[in-house]
């Protein structure tokens, strides 16, 4: 369920399963979905990450999925979007120091029992708590603004091509290692800020091109495809 691919399985997986998990959990009182998503947030979550820190697994965008459904479903929260959103950065930001704690103790070298603890405890806190706390007050936050469908759509039938151009074969070295030498972010105490600033470059950097390649070229592209399919297909018929 990952790795070349990262979280695109789980996602592809998730979008096929959603409509189940919706009339099952329609069917469910505030307290039997609280209780769902208790357990996968233990099992699923808090011990598999003791056991594996893959992010990209089904049964974990299962869980952030079935918060959001719980969050939704209750619906009932103070109309407070700027302390909500506040508050996930804040938590992010504690979620960067801990991070860089645990990351110095990797980098020099785990030296005993106490290393090992250190590194188990700020791992779980980070993963089980504060990741958890980010990502429950970026839903309330959104719960709570209107945004135009068409401009989400305009933005999301881009965003598979910007995710093509960050990570595939050819740009992903380029990108990371060559340009924004992501290595060398990760030393620095201020990362969690400079992360985001950076991502937030690389996305809207791969967005123009997307969009240039749609707007000038997707047509050529296309039409290009289309003669290729009927020339194969005349091929094949003559031959037959």
């Amino acid at each position: 369920m990952g790795g070349g691919w990262w979280f695109v399985t789980a996602y592809i997986l998730l979008a096929l399963i959603a409509p189940t998990i919706n009339r099952y959990v329609a069917k469910m009182n505030n307290r039997e979905v609280a209780l769902l998503v208790a357990g996968f947030w233990f099992f699923e979550y808090t011990v598999g990450n003791i056991i594996s820190n893959q992010y990209f697994l089904i049964q974990r965008a299962t869980m952030f999925y079935l918060i959001g459904v719980c969050l939704k479903k209750y619906n009932k929260y103070p109309n407070k979007r700027g302390l909500f959103l506040l508050g996930s950065g804040m938590a992010y930001c504690l979620h960067g120091m801990i991070q860089y704690a645990s990351d110095s103790v990797i980098a020099r070298g785990k030296s005993g029992i106490l290393d090992e603890i250190i590194i188990i405890v700020t791992s779980c806190l980070s993963n089980s708590v504060l990741i958890i706390i980010e990502a429950v007050l970026l839903f309330l936050f959104f719960l709570q603004i209107t945004i135009d469908s068409r401009k989400i759509l305009e933005v999301g039938k881009s965003v598979f091509g910007v995710y093509l151009l960050h990570d595939s074969i050819f740009t992903r070295n380029l990108i990371w290692h060559k340009i924004v030498k992501a290595e060398k972010i990760y030393e620095m105490r201020a990362y969690p800020v400079i992360t985001i600033l950076v991502i937030g470059g690389v996305f809207l950097s791969c967005y123009i091109v997307e969009r240039i390649r749609i707007k000038y070229f997707e047509g050529i592209m296309e039409e290009t495809a289309n003669r290729c399919v009927q020339f194969i297909r005349c091929f094949g018929n003559k031959i037959l």
